[in-house]
């Protein structure tokens, strides 16, 4: 009976252990939209590498930047200029984590210019109205067991926990992340 019963305890544990990272991976998400949602001036790359590091502080014990991934994305209610329908439209992105294979639902900032790119869709089609932003962040964590990975293969629960947050800033949009001396930008595609 003690090994059974050790058994019981033991998948006790990793499964609270797991919807406990569960929690926190939604949390994050929440918190970082929040910071920069909050800001009422154009942040600098400094605030965003710092927003980066708080995130790696407020994941543990699970490691944001060795087993996850971080993705802040500016969206801005814009006129297109060739068929003068609003459309939302990326304007910037930037990313965090070693999880690079993890990348934004919403699209990738890429060299070409943001404002050109095809109009992001949002969940139920929601279209913004000019020049409103909304910060989407988006955070992946790869779940390490506390015990043994058989148990997860056994019961087929994926490991990979994501979470969405999207908050509508508080004052205008800020089209840009502006320079920081010394920093460069934490972009996606690097």
């Amino acid at each position: 009976m003690l090994p059974i019963f050790l058994g019981f305890i033991l998948m006790a544990a990793e499964l609270a252990n797991y919807l406990v990272a569960k929690q926190r991976a939604q949390k994050l998400a929440f918190m970082t939209s929040d910071m920069l949602a909050r800001s009422t001036v154009m942040p600098d790359e400094k605030q965003v590498e710092d927003i980066f590091l708080s995130m790696d502080v407020a994941a543990e014990p699970f490691r944001m930047r060795e087993d996850g991934r971080v993705i802040l994305t500016g969206i801005v209610g814009m006129e297109d200029g060739s068929t003068g329908k609003m459309e939302n439209k990326l304007v910037w992105q930037r990313c965090d984590g070693n999880l690079t294979s993890f990348q934004s639902h919403l699209g990738r900032e890429d060299s070409q210019e943001a404002r050109d790119r095809e109009a992001v869709v949002f969940p139920q089609n929601i279209q913004l109205p000019k020049s409103q932003m909304i910060i989407s962040a988006e955070v992946a964590l790869q779940y390490e067991p506390i015990t043994s990975d058989a148990f997860f293969d056994k019961i087929g629960v994926d490991r990979l926990l994501t979470a969405r947050s999207f908050l509508r800033t508080r004052s205008a949009a800020f089209t840009d992340i502006s320079v920081a001396d010394g920093m460069s930008p934490m972009l996606c595609h690097s």
